[in-house]
């Protein structure tokens, strides 16, 4: 069974007693540093699983309300977690998704560009400014015209 940090305090205090000769103050202050340092090793060597149990609950929240997983400046996998401007072809591959069967596995309209929010606007932005709305329904309409003939 593991020793509790009281317990693996009083040793070192205990092999530092019997080393040299130290007053009861000495005795007291050491006890006090050793085990104040003991508590933050303790508290260190636990954060990693700690951290690992809040991304598994923030990715169970994700799943559970997928619309969440779009936020401004990020995207978040809902397969893995893992946050990215942009869910690429190449990322869902390794999931062997498509995105079209990423979008339909999690509700999502086909629609839905898998991009974080700012990444979109820039790019609508960005198409309004080049005219590309205009463009395509000049196309849409010369193309209907030469179905029609």
């Amino acid at each position: 069974m593991a020793k509790s940090v009281v317990e693996l305090c009083a040793e070192v205090v205990t092999a530092q007693a019997q080393s040299r000769r130290m007053t009861s103050e000495e005795v007291a202050g050491s006890i006090r540093a050793v085990y104040q340092t003991l508590q933050e090793l303790e508290q260190h060597a636990q954060e990693p699983y700690e951290k690992e149990a809040d991304e598994h609950e923030a990715l169970a929240l994700l799943r559970r309300q997928p619309q969440k997983a779009f936020q401004r400046t990020k995207v978040y996998c809902l397969e893995c977690g893992k946050s990215f401007k942009l869910l690429s072809n190449r990322h869902l591959a390794t999931h062997s998704l498509t995105p079209r069967a990423y979008k339909q596995k999690w509700g999502f309209p086909l629609r839905t560009s898998l991009s974080a929010q700012t990444l979109t606007a820039r790019r609508r932005q960005l198409a309004k400014s080049q005219g590309m709305g205009s463009a395509l329904a000049e196309w849409r309409a010369a193309r209907q015209q030469k179905a029609a003939l």
